[in-house]
C-alpha cells in the first residue's frame, strides 16, 4: 500500500512539472517583447481587490528584469490598473518588458 502511494505521489509530482517550461521562442509577431497576458497570466481579467492585486503584482514583477526602474511604481500601485499603467508603453498602449525611457 505504501509502495502505490509513493508511485502515486511520484507520478503526480512528475505530470505536474513536466507542464512547466521556461523556453522562450523569439519571434517576430507584434506581441513579441510584451507581457505575456491571458488566463493565469498579468492581465487574464481587472478584477479589484488585494489578492487580485496582489496576484498581479506578482505577475507582473515575475517578468520584469531586476534592474527595471517601474518595480517600485508596480509594487506601491493600489489597483490593478495602477499596476498595468506602470509597465503600459505611452505610444503603443501595450504592456512591455522592456523599459522606456520616454515615459
Amino acid at each position: 500500500m505504501k509502495q502505490t502511494l509513493y508511485t502515486a505521489a511520484l507520478l503526480a509530482a512528475f505530470v505536474a512539472l513536466a507542464g512547466c517550461s521556461d523556453q522562450k521562442k523569439a519571434s517576430d509577431t507584434p506581441t513579441a517583447g510584451a507581457m505575456k497576458c491571458g488566463a493565469g497570466k498579468c492581465g487574464a481579467n481587472m478584477v479589484s481587490g488585494s489578492s487580485e492585486l496582489a496576484k498581479k503584482q506578482r505577475a507582473v514583477l515575475t517578468q520584469m528584469s531586476t534592474d527595471d526602474p517601474r518595480m517600485g511604481c508596480v509594487m506601491n500601485a493600489q489597483t490593478v490598473e495602477a499596476v498595468y499603467d506602470c509597465v503600459r508603453d505611452p505610444e503603443t498602449g501595450k504592456l512591455t518588458l522592456e523599459y522606456n525611457a520616454s515615459k
